[in-house]
């Protein structure tokens, strides 16, 4: 008799290495589901970084104010909006420190904001899938930029 396990063996992929954007295939299956993530590797870095403190108040935490992990680029916007690759929202480059609650909100930033703030990381829009694939357009007036979204 052959014993056969209930379980399914855990396969560890390689992620998607050193790539910022998802593939159009990738983006899609991920606006169905959005992926697990798993940012607590990256705080002992993002500590190093900027201390063990608010980025936000610059206050340390306390019991009743716990310091958290706070994505810059939220992780569903990150994701489904703009086919940012999970393992990117997840690195130190998109992670800061801040209180629970409203330093973390903060901490957040806004969905107007979010293409300015790639491009000051280096990031080409244009490899994003949302903007290739004409889901996402971006109209820049003045200072103001309009996100228009396809479903």
């Amino acid at each position: 008799m052959i014993a056969v396990s209930q379980r399914a063996s855990l396969t560890i992929s390689a992620g998607f290495g050193s790539r910022k954007w998802l593939t159009v295939d990738e983006w899609m299956t991920y606006r169905r589901r959005v992926a697990v993530r798993y940012p607590q590797k990256a705080r002992k870095f993002v500590s190093n970084r900027d201390g063990e403190k608010c980025c936000i108040c610059g206050m340390k935490g306390t019991l009743q104010r716990p310091i958290q992990l706070a994505h810059r680029v939220p992780f569903k916007i990150g994701v489904i909006d703009w086919g940012l690759c999970p393992d990117w929202l997840d690195s130190v480059s998109n992670l800061c420190l801040a209180h629970r609650g409203a330093c973390n909100d903060n901490a957040e930033i806004k969905e107007s904001d979010i293409p300015a703030w790639l491009c000051k990381l280096g990031l080409d829009l244009n490899d994003s899938p949302a903007i290739y694939t004409g889901a996402l357009t971006i109209n820049e007036s003045s200072l103001i930029t309009t996100l228009n979204f396809k479903n």
